[in-house]
């Protein structure tokens, strides 16, 4: 995930051209992208995100600096077990 969102003024539109121009990642290899207010999530093909994230964290936006962090899946961001569900008595 990266550390910009809605309110730093950023769109889909705007990010998917910083990666295709900047990065010359291919609009076919660009997965998903969520943007909320502080934070995105966008999903880009394996054999970009080195270049992608290390070059991502070179930018600043509204004096901010970008940061960039692998995102996990909850299941392994805690112990890499399922949650086991339980009904109370």
């Amino acid at each position: 995930f990266v550390n910009i969102g809605l309110m730093d003024g950023v769109s889909k539109k705007d990010f998917l051209k910083l990666l295709t121009r900047e990065f010359q990642v291919p609009k076919p290899a660009i997965g998903g992208i969520s943007i909320k207010k502080s934070y995105m999530h966008f999903e880009i093909e394996q054999r970009f995100t080195r270049d992608v994230s290390h070059g991502l964290q070179e930018f600043q936006i509204n004096g901010r600096q970008v940061q960039v962090n692998d995102a996990k899946p909850r299941a392994q961001e805690k112990s890499g077990k399922k949650a086991k569900w339980r009904k109370k008595a």
